[in-house]
């Protein structure tokens, strides 16, 4: 929440408190009518619902603020967030339930300002409704973009760009860098080449946007709990969302006219909006819907969005777990320097037999889940959970982050231990409903594939040829492992390491 908006909710939080204290002297003590039986919650206050429990802990992230309220009443937990009953599921069991026998019922997303404003009136495939739209651009998505056989394709890019990257650390040798940066840089411009086939110039203004999306896309702006209040939209954000998307209109209008001038050109490899552009218009043939340009810049911004941050925030907390514990940096080492130093360089052909890797991205994804709450659903029908009545058009959030520590699924579930993943049958393709990291039924990420290419290739290559040193005299015991306040589990603090040339880096 930005300090406009927080100043904004603290003014409209004073108002509605002391208006709540007023009802309450005076409100009927007589229980509802009703016999359907909620899920089990906290005391709400009229007209603000639950939302005082954020604002007393603004600093915290929302994740562990709904885990520790679900420790107290229960892993399906019952929130009033305004005007929009909300439920918080913590646990395997109900999570199955909902993903397994729900799905469909809970396939839409919540409206959302954010959506309608900046994204094309909710037509990117994170935030469109559960509709013919989304099914024919998630099958675009599915096996036109991101199919075994295109990411494969880009392996050249990866190589290089993080080759370039390892350069640049080798030219810093024995000096302080901040990995952290680099790390994300280096991702942003993998997918953007990726995306429309080369680099930009734009990161200065594109960057900044598509950050204040990734955190307004989580559904906690005051504006989204009273959807029908005319005042609070005017005022509450709708004017900062519109200024972000004009930004972002402007970036990715010029992106597909320039291309739309120059699809002529020759080029070595296919990229994103080649093949958007193919179901441009009347392009697209009977086997898919027509996309029209705003519905190729929304999905455009899906693509950016999802893949730039989990990937460099994986790739991130990965390498600061290893620093934080040298005896799994240089087993990890080990791995990587006697699989590969016959051919003197990382292949991404075969860095699918590297054991112990696969084991290190596994438990970072358990322990600093990127996208910690799901993306928020919405049923479309009421129903029954865990024993519970759920009214129709009830918000629903997963704490895949909580339940990643779970100490009821997972031994020491705070310690990074990779080796509890040897011998076990977990992945993160959505069947493990204690292990979610990427979502799971109708909506989960169809990029997993293209997202692990992202981290286990540059992971090997960061581990094989360099070294690491904390900076500043930090000891590992005094490393700073806090989350950052926001809806992608980051660091709060950058990784600041000094690099030590260990292999010699491919001349091309």
């Amino acid at each position: 929440m930005g300090i406009s908006s927080f100043i904004f909710f603290l003014c409209f939080f004073v108002f509605a408190f002391l208006l709540s204290k007023i009802i309450l002297s005076t409100a009927s003590k007589n229980k509802s009518s009703s016999t359907m039986k909620l899920p089990p919650g906290p005391r709400k206050l009229p007209l603000i619902g639950h939302l005082h429990l954020f604002l007393l802990r603004s600093s915290d992230p929302a994740r562990r603020i709904l885990r520790d309220l679900a420790l107290e009443y229960g892993p399906l937990l019952y929130l009033q967030l305004g005007n929009v009953p909300t439920i918080v599921v913590t646990s395997r069991e109900i999570a199955k339930e909902i993903f397994k026998t729900q799905d469909v019922n809970f396939a839409n997303r919540p409206s959302l300002l954010i959506g309608e404003v900046m994204l094309y009136n909710n037509t990117d495939l994170a935030f469109a409704p559960y509709s013919d739209y989304w099914r024919q651009s998630r099958k675009i998505l599915t096996q036109e973009l991101l199919s075994m056989k295109r990411v494969q394709s880009f392996q050249p890019v990866r190589e290089e760009e993080f080759l370039n990257l390892c350069r640049w650390i080798a030219s810093n040798e024995g000096s302080p860098i901040d990995l952290t940066d680099r790390l994300f840089m280096t991702m942003y411009d993998i997918i953007t080449r990726i995306s429309i086939g080369k680099k930009t110039g734009l990161h200065a203004d594109f960057i900044p946007v598509m950050k204040q999306l990734t955190d307004a896309s989580m559904g906690f702006q005051i504006v989204d709990y009273y959807p029908s209040n005319w005042f609070l939209r005017k005022f509450g954000g709708i004017r900062n969302a519109q200024r972000l998307h004009h930004k972002l209109d402007e970036i990715l209008e010029k992106i597909l006219t320039d291309r739309q001038a120059n699809n002529n050109a020759e080029k070595m490899h296919e990229d994103f909006l080649d093949v958007l552009l193919k179901f441009h218009g009347n392009a697209a043939g009977a086997e898919y819907t027509s996309l029209t340009s705003n519905n190729i810049k929304a999905m455009l911004s899906t693509i950016f969005n999802g893949a730039t941050d989990t990937s460099s925030v994986t790739l991130d907390w990965a390498m600061a777990e290893l620093l934080k514990q040298p005896k799994l940096m240089r087993k990890a080492q080990d791995e990587v320097r006697t699989f590969y130093d016959k051919r003197g360089y990382v292949d991404e052909s075969i860095t699918n037999e590297l054991t112990y890797i696969k084991l290190i991205i596994k438990e970072t994804l358990r322990l600093h889940t990127p996208g910690s709450l799901l993306l928020p659903r919405v049923n479309k029908e009421a129903c029954m959970i865990a024993g519970y009545h759920i009214p129709a058009n009830t918000q629903l959030f997963v704490n895949a982050w909580a339940m990643g520590r779970d100490p009821n699924y997972w031994k020491d579930a705070e310690k990074f231990i990779p080796e509890r993943f040897l011998d076990s049958s977990l992945d993160f393709r959505g069947n493990n409903y204690e292990y979610l990291p990427f979502g799971s039924g109708k909506r989960i990420c169809p990029g997993i594939t293209f997202g692990i290419a992202n981290i286990e290739f540059p992971l090997a290559m960061l581990l094989y040829h360099f070294d690491w040193v904390l900076a500043n005299g930090v000891t590992p015991e005094e490393m700073d492992m806090t989350e950052h306040n926001g809806a992608v589990s980051t660091r709060a603090q950058h990784l600041d390491v000094i690099p030590v040339l260990k292999r010699p880096l491919p001349s091309k």
